[in-house]
C-alpha cells in the first residue's frame, strides 16, 4: 500500500452511529492518522460504477482525479453492511457525490465508512404513499310499492263499477355509505446517509440539498351510490 498523504485534519473528524429512526449521535474525537491493514486503491475514473466496485472490495479508496463537474451521479444507494470497512478519500481533489434528487447516497447496516473531503449533494429519501381508501357501500334500493285496491261491483245490473285505489308508492331508497379513509405514508429517514447500525465518520465533508420526504397519505375512498327507489 502506498504511503497516505498527511491530508487529514482528523481535530474535526466526526463519528456518526445511529440505532433509530432520529437519533444521530455526532461525536467529536481524535483518532490515529493511518488506516492501517486496509487495502487501497486509486480511483481516477469518474464513475459511479468504478465507485460501486471499489466500495464492495472494502478496504481504502483515494481518487487521483477532480470530480466535481460533472460530479458521480448516484444511481441506487451503496451498501456497507456488517464486516466491511470502507475509507473513501478525496485526497486533496474537488469531488462530489450527487444523488440526483433521487437516491439515497449510502445506507450503513453494520460496517464501517469513512469519508474524507467529499461534497454529499442532492440525496433524497422518500417514504411511500399510503394505500388509498376504498368506497363506500352501495345504497339498499327502496322496496316495491304494493297494488292499489279492486274497484266495486255495480249494485246494479249495467251500471258501472267503482274505480279501482291507487297502488302504494315505493319506498325511499337508503344513502350510499361513506367511503374509507386512505392510509398514512410511511416516514423518510437519512436523505444522504442512513445508519442502522454501525460507525460513520465524516472528516471535512460538506452535505448540501439533502432530504428526507415522508410518504403522501392515501385518498379517501368515494361514497358509494345511493340505491334506486321501489317502483
Amino acid at each position: 500500500m502506498r504511503s497516505r498523504n498527511p491530508r487529514r485534519s482528523w481535530d474535526r473528524l466526526l463519528i456518526v452511529s445511529l440505532a433509530s429512526a432520529f437519533g444521530v449521535g455526532l461525536t467529536v474525537q481524535s483518532a490515529p492518522a493511518g488506516a492501517a491493514g486496509m487495502a487501497g486503491k486509486l480511483l481516477t475514473s469518474c464513475t459511479f460504477s468504478a465507485l460501486k466496485a471499489a466500495v464492495a472490495a472494502g478496504g481504502t479508496v483515494d481518487y487521483g482525479a477532480n470530480c466535481s463537474s460533472p460530479p458521480i451521479t448516484f444511481t441506487s444507494k451503496l451498501s456497507i453492511a456488517s464486516g466491511l470497512t470502507v475509507d473513501i478519500e478525496a485526497d486533496g481533489h474537488t469531488v462530489t457525490f450527487d444523488g440526483a434528487d433521487t437516491v439515497r447516497l449510502f445506507q450503513v447496516t453494520g460496517g464501517k465508512l469513512t469519508i474524507g473531503g467529499i461534497s454529499l449533494n442532492d440525496a433524497v429519501a422518500d417514504g411511500t404513499n399510503g394505500q388509498a381508501g376504498g368506497n363506500g357501500a352501495t345504497g339498499t334500493t327502496g322496496i316495491s310499492g304494493g297494488n292499489g285496491a279492486n274497484g266495486t261491483n255495480a249494485t246494479t245490473p249495467g251500471a258501472n263499477g267503482g274505480p279501482a285505489m291507487p297502488g302504494v308508492a315505493g319506498g325511499k331508497a337508503s344513502a350510499g355509505g361513506t367511503g374509507i379513509a386512505g392510509g398514512g405514508g410511511t416516514s423518510a429517514q437519512g436523505g444522504a446517509l442512513y445508519i442502522t447500525a454501525g460507525t460513520v465518520i465524516l472528516n471535512n465533508d460538506t452535505l448540501s440539498n439533502d432530504s428526507a420526504a415522508g410518504g403522501s397519505g392515501g385518498g379517501g375512498g368515494s361514497g358509494g351510490a345511493g340505491g334506486n327507489g321501489g317502483s
